[in-house]
């Protein structure tokens, strides 16, 4: 890989915070609880970070928004078969169904 030859790795197209959140949980192991957000369970997918997706995944799910609820569907759409997101989907399918307000934000996206 050109990473290991050049000794760096260039991430574009993401925001500063949650890169910074990522590199965070390289070197610490833990991210601030506000840092996590559908955007970080994206780049910890993509750089194969189990732990850091798990958690991510976990604190997003715990908090489903207005804010938020839309850009959480449609990752956990298209990973919905994967077999660490099954439970979150059949979650927030739940939680779709216990809150009409939240419903009609993503149905209202379609």
């Amino acid at each position: 890989m050109v990473e290991s030859k050049q000794q760096r790795v260039v991430i574009r197209g993401e925001e500063p915070k949650t890169v910074r959140a990522l590199i965070e949980f390289m070197f610490l192991g833990k991210v601030s609880a506000d840092e996590y957000n559908v955007e970080l369970i994206r780049l910890a997918d993509s750089y194969q970070m189990g732990p850091l997706f798990s958690a991510c995944l976990a604190s997003v799910m715990a908090s489903v928004t207005n804010d938020n609820i839309v850009p959480l569907a449609r990752l956990l759409n298209g990973w919905r078969e994967k077999p660490e997101v099954k439970q979150a989907w059949a979650e927030l399918l739940e939680i779709l169904k216990q809150d009409a307000t939240l419903l009609n934000i993503v149905l209202a996206q379609l």
